[in-house]
This record gives structure tokens, C-alpha cells and sequence, in this order.
């Protein structure tokens, strides 16, 4: 649940920390594999990024739809991410069963007090992650404004008013750090969607397209499920990668209409979020529990996979 709601604001490696660092060492704490533990915070990411703001205005901004329109269908995509999670932690549980490699500190005659071991934020400064859903979804404030209220919140709830302007500052400069490189890569993505729209590009690609694109839904739905495989290892169908470029080329030679290009794009970034060894919070979340990003990826990627099978099952019933 917590890493759900902490995936509703970011699917990278923050979101991987701000759940793991606690919840991975407690879970190995009473007995969980260690794979099952990582796996266990990027399934549950995965349940938080259908709401995921930042990805519905990367979707609409790329494909060229509007907000409403993705925010439609990642809501649908969400039963399937949730279902799959619990699947996951249901049966990866019983069936490796537990490993016993806790360690306890020694206990103090003098506890600390319950302020200096629980931190300043109170209670509800957690609920900080759910002001922009609330906002965007139930009083249909644009994004960046439902954001933006989102990091106020949790500036008013955890800092001394006289303390406001620095932390906010260093705040700020944190967030620069931490998205300069998927600026970088967005920026990247742009150009690469303009240059397949260009009249010569879409020319020498459409008959190619056209050749290797299913039109049938049933043929639709098993060819694009088989390549799930393709959006990992940064591939082809990596939706933040060349994938965004074939997203393009199909939208551009109108084999497929936008929305059923969106409902493909965004049941393999469901993939790509947990199971792909290369992504940051993939990355993150095995080194931090002590294992390789490639058994993560053995370990989760039958589950994601059928998150994507649902997401595609949707997409030709309600787009083709």
C-alpha cells in the first residue's frame, strides 16, 4: 500500500527509496526472500503509476492526446496492476517461503523518545502523495497545479514556518537533480517524434508499418503481448526509448488510431517499471536488497506480463 501510494507521484528510483529503504530490511527482517522483498515495492509501485500524473501528461504531450483521454485508460489498466501484485505477493511468498536472516539491535535501558525515533513529520504529512490525486481526479485540477499543492502540503506539515524558505530551496534544488536526466531524455524523445513525423519519414516507413502491423483484434492482442519481452533492456518498444518513435510512425500512418497506440504504450511501461533490469528503481530496489536486478526481473516480469495481456485485451476490445 505504501509503495502504491508513493508510486502515485513517481515510478523512478525516489519512489523505489522512499518505500524500500524501511520496507525492504523489515520485510527480509521477518523472513521474506530478498527478491520477493525488492519485487514486492516495484509491484506495488506499479499499482500507483495509473496514477501517476507526470506519466498521463507524458502520454497526452506524446501521443498527442488529451489528459482525459489517458487518465481514462490508465484507470483501467489499474484493477489489472492491482490484481497482479497481490498475485505476486500471495504466491511468491508460499512458494519460496521464508528465509530467517534478521538481526535485532541490543536494547536500550533508555529508550529514546517516541518524537526523536518516529522524526518530526506527524502522521499526516504522509497523506501528502494523495492531495494531487485528489485534486486531479475528484476536482479535476490540471496537473502541475495539483502537484505543486501536493509539495505545499508537505511543506506546511513538516516544517517550522521560520524554516519554510530554506527547505523549500533545497527542496527545489533536489528536484533539479533528480529530473535534469529525464528532462534530458524527454527533450531527446521530442525530437525523435518530430523526426517521424516528417513527411519523408512516414513515406518510407508506412509500407513497412502497414506490412508488420496486425489488424485483427485477436491478432493484435497476441502479437503485441508476445513482443512484451522488446520494451525491456531499454528495446525497441521502450515507450521511453525508440519506442515512443514507433508510437509515433504508427499514430503518424494511421494504422492505429492515438488511443489504441496509448493502450499498447502504457500496458508495456507497466513492464518496463518493474521488470526491466536497467531501469533506475529496478536497479535501486536489488542492489538495496542484496540480489541482481536480473533475478528481479525473472522473478516479476510473469506477472507484469500479464498486466500487459489485460492492457492489450482492452485496447482491442474498446479501439479496434
Amino acid at each position: 500500500a505504501v509503495s502504491a501510494l508513493v508510486g502515485t507521484v513517481t515510478g523512478s528510483a525516489p519512489a523505489a527509496m522512499l518505500a524500500g529503504i524501511i520496507g525492504i530490511p523489515a520485510m527480509v527482517a521477518v523472513g521474506v526472500p530478498k527478491v520477493t522483498a525488492a519485487g514486492t515495492v516495484l509491484m506495488g509501485i506499479a499499482v500507483g503509476v495509473p496514477f501517476e500524473l507526470p506519466v498521463w501528461q507524458f502520454f497526452s504531450t506524446a501521443l498527442d492526446l488529451p489528459v482525459d483521454t489517458v487518465r481514462g485508460f490508465m484507470v483501467k489498466l489499474f484493477p489489472f496492476a492491482l490484481v497482479a501484485a497481490v498475485a505476486y505477493v500471495v504466491i511468491e511468498n508460499r512458494r519460496r517461503g521464508t528465509e530467517h536472516a534478521w538481526s535485532l539491535k541490543s536494547v536500550s535501558a533508555h529508550p529514546a523518545p517516541r518524537r526523536e525515533r518516529l522524526g518530526d513529520a506527524p502522521w499526516y504529512a504522509l497523506l501528502a502523495p494523495v492531495i494531487p490525486l485528489v485534486l486531479a481526479l475528484g476536482l479535476d485540477v490540471a496537473i502541475i497545479p495539483s502537484m505543486l499543492a501536493g509539495v505545499l502540503y508537505a511543506l506546511v506539515t513538516t516544517t517550522r514556518p521560520g524554516e519554510m524558505n530554506k527547505r523549500l530551496l533545497r527542496t527545489l534544488y533536489g528536484g533539479f537533480e533528480v529530473a535534469a536526466p529525464p528532462l534530458a531524455l524527454f527533450v531527446a524523445i521530442g525530437i525523435l517524434l518530430a523526426a517521424v513525423k516528417l513527411p519523408g519519414a512516414v513515406d518510407a516507413l508506412e509500407p513497412l508499418m502497414k506490412a508488420v502491423s496486425p489488424q485483427n483484434p485477436v491478432l493484435f492482442v497476441i502479437v503485441f503481448t508476445v513482443l512484451v519481452p522488446l520494451c525491456l533492456y531499454r528495446g525497441p518498444l521502450n515507450v521511453f526509448g525508440l519506442g515512443a518513435g514507433i508510437a509515433g510512425v504508427l499514430i503518424a500512418t494511421g494504422i492505429y488510431p492515438a488511443v489504441a497506440v496509448l493502450g499498447m504504450a502504457t500496458s508495456y511501461n507497466q513492464v518496463f517499471g518493474v521488470a526491466d533490469p536497467t531501469s533506475t528503481q529496478t536497479v535501486w530496489a536489488a542492489q538495496y536488497a542484496g540480489v541482481s536486478p536480473q533475478q528481479v526481473m525473472v522473478r516479476t516480469l510473469p506477472y507484469v506480463w500479464l498486466v500487459a495481456l489485460g492492457g492489450m485485451c482492452v485496447t482491442a476490445a474498446l479501439y479496434l
